[in-house]
């Protein structure tokens, strides 16, 4: 027996021998079903995680309802606080309008990647379930480093917040301290501790502005990363099939992917969206501060770069992942087509060939406004560019004519 034949087995044999005497019969090498359980835990630290923020995907008791209900319910009183503090810098601190427009779309997106992921939870948890299986299936998923890399970007999606937050308030002096707090409170300040409530204010803030976005990145990354490595697997494997049947379990392996990755664009395209497009909102306000448009104090720019660091790790990951499973999945194509082109069979071939022609089809988008590769990054770089400095521009001169 060779792999795709130990796969097809194991798949048959799935619901009733996993974990007997410590291994998983569903994989291609006996697998201690411990080691797969750490790969699959990873989704229920996901999904505690999005509890924290006050997306329930299952039912849960009264306290965790209300709990997550009260989350709910600070996050839109939170946004509308937003806007009427940026009206207020706004007539009283003569904030720039047009930046000032670009925060209220800023924030405003954060709320909206939340009510994505909430709309869509019933169809994130069952891609989430069905992905887990297939990490029991194979076992070509994430790596022990990757999924260290992965529980550290997950404590990493807390932190960020505290750790910018923190940096923040190390450069601010009493004096700005109590700036700060006038600007934030409408015009009210404390004497007592003002490092302190300064402090917690920026942090709340950092807290709305980057968990939801970087918690909705690290799980679609963690998904693409394991397609992609699947897929991976089937193409290292296809280049030593030497008959037509191996060939055709291989083609039913990845037309299991290719259903998954479609539920991917179903479930989570519109919440990716979203935090594109916060992504892209971001880069821009901190190229213009970086830019010198906007004068900035050292502990602002200590928050920006904050800002701007975990913003370009989280924009770049989300389009390396996702072009990385469109890569593969052409790369797993042509693989067929040569594999095929060499067996004699030409009557059971033809058809097979027809088949693997769907796989032209998978694609990962963003609500099909783009798809995404590498030069999607440039591109994107280029458009801030662009269009972002000539709006700064002209907000510079009607207002220092």
């Amino acid at each position: 027996m060779d792999e795709f034949e130990i796969y097809d087995y194991n798949r048959r044999l799935s619901h009733t021998f996993i974990g007997d005497h410590g291994y998983c019969a569903t994989s291609f090498i006996p697998i201690p079903c411990k080691r797969l359980g750490k790969k699959s835990n990873f989704f229920f630290r996901l999904i505690f995680a999005f509890n924290i923020v006050g997306i329930g995907f299952t039912n849960y008791s009264k306290p965790k309802i209300i709990a997550m209900t009260s989350v709910k319910i600070l996050l839109h009183l939170f946004l509308l606080y937003r806007v009427a503090m940026l009206t207020f810098q706004i007539n009283n601190f003569k904030y720039g309008i047009k930046l000032s427009a670009f925060t209220y779309v800023r924030d405003s997106l954060v709320l909206l990647a939340w009510h994505s992921v909430y709309c869509k939870r019933k169809k994130i948890l069952k891609l989430m379930k069905t992905l887990m299986k297939l990490i029991e299936l194979s076992p070509a998923s994430c790596s022990k480093v990757q999924m260290m890399i992965f529980y550290v970007s997950l404590v990493g999606v807390y932190m960020c917040p505290l750790v910018t937050a923190a940096v923040m308030i190390g450069f601010l002096t009493e004096n700005k301290a109590l700036k700060y707090q006038r600007s934030t409170l409408f015009g009210k300040c404390s004497t007592y501790f003002p490092r302190m409530i300064a402090f917690l204010i920026n942090y709340s803030y950092n807290l709305y502005l980057l968990t939801i976005p970087l918690l909705i990145s690290l799980t679609y990354v963690f998904i693409c990363v394991n397609l992609q490595k699947m897929l991976a697997r089937i193409t290292k494997s296809l280049k030593k099939c030497h008959s037509l049947e191996n060939a055709k379990l291989a083609y039913h392996r990845a037309t299991e992917l290719f259903l998954v990755i479609s539920k991917v664009e179903d479930a989570l395209s519109v919440c990716i969206f979203f935090v594109i497009s916060f992504n892209v909102l971001l880069t821009f306000v901190c190229f213009a501060y970086g830019l010198g448009y906007y004068n900035w104090s050292k502990a602002g720019s200590a928050n920006v770069i904050g800002w701007f660091f975990s913003n370009q790790t989280s924009f770049i990951s989300i389009v390396c992942s996702a072009s990385g499973v469109k890569a593969e999945s052409a790369r797993l194509k042509m693989t067929f087509q040569a594999v095929l082109s060499g067996l004699k069979q030409e009557k059971d071939v033809s058809p097979l060939l027809v088949k693997i022609e769907v796989f032209d089809s998978v694609s990962l988008t963003a609500w099909k406004m783009f798809e995404f590769s590498k030069g999607f990054i440039l591109s994107t770089y280029g458009i801030i560019l662009t269009y972002g400095l000539l709006a700064l521009q002209s907000e510079k001169y009607a207002n220092h004519p």
